[in-house]
């Protein structure tokens, strides 16, 4: 799935100098600064242009939805703007109540959100640069909710 959330979140990649800034950029961050979205501290420098910039990424993903991710899982519905993104997975297997319990569990275990908050947020480092709110919300086959991942600066710490 990081896969995929990055392939859309950057659109097309283009080459790009490093900039000054003390962690890694990611290629989101880079594209970003790249259409002066953000600058070297990583923060919104016009809120206009990133509005535009991620509704586009979202009418462009949205033309291709639904989209399998694996044999269980598809994308459903993306929606990005500047300080909130949501992605909905939908599961195409049956799952029994115990099972969704389960994974519910599982997903909101210590271990998964900080696993979510690490490859899925905190590589963004736009994201808690601007306070921006990442779900990941995952519905079963009946598009009945199992479970919303909430990342954020106050839960990925």
């Amino acid at each position: 799935m990081k896969i995929f959330y990055r392939a859309v979140l950057c659109g097309l990649l283009f080459y790009m100098p490093a900039y000054a800034v003390a962690v890694e950029l990611s290629e989101t961050d880079k594209e970003l600064i790249r259409h002066g979205i953000i600058d070297n501290t990583l923060r919104y420098t016009d809120l206009a242009l990133a509005a535009d910039y991620f509704g586009s990424v979202t009418s462009a993903v949205a033309a291709t939805l639904p989209m399998q991710v694996n044999n269980q899982l598809q994308v459903e519905r993306v929606f990005m703007s500047p300080y909130f993104s949501e992605f909905t997975y939908r599961y195409t297997v049956a799952f029994t109540a115990l099972e969704k319990r389960m994974l519910k569990e599982e997903f909101l275990s210590e271990r998964s959100i900080k696993d979510f908050c690490n490859d899925d947020y905190l590589s963004e480092n736009f994201m808690p640069a601007n306070g921006h709110i990442l779900v990941f919300k995952y519905v079963d086959e009946s598009f009945d909710p199992i479970v919303d991942i909430k990342m954020s600066p106050k839960t990925c710490q």
